[in-house]
């Protein structure tokens, strides 16, 4: 897990630094392209109402990987 962060961290640096450097105006659209994860931690118990657990409330979540794409469109200079 320790590699996958590492190198995670890395690919994210690299494609920053280039967009820290261009130069955006007013007008410009950037489309991001990238990848989202969702690791949720699923520890979880069932409701409680007085100290009583209420049957079918308990939640199971997985892990989900998925194409992250946004735009953003500059109506103004910075």
């Amino acid at each position: 897990m320790k590699r996958y962060n590492l190198t995670a961290m890395l690919c994210a640096a690299i494609l920053i630094s280039g967009q820290a450097l261009a130069e955006y105006k007013k007008g410009d659209l950037i489309i991001r392209v990238g990848a989202a994860a969702v690791d949720p931690n699923d520890d979880s118990n069932h409701l409680r109402l007085n100290s009583t657990a209420l049957p079918g409330t308990r939640v199971y979540l997985d892990t989900g990987y998925s194409v992250s794409i946004t735009g953003t469109w500059l109506f103004a200079d910075h």
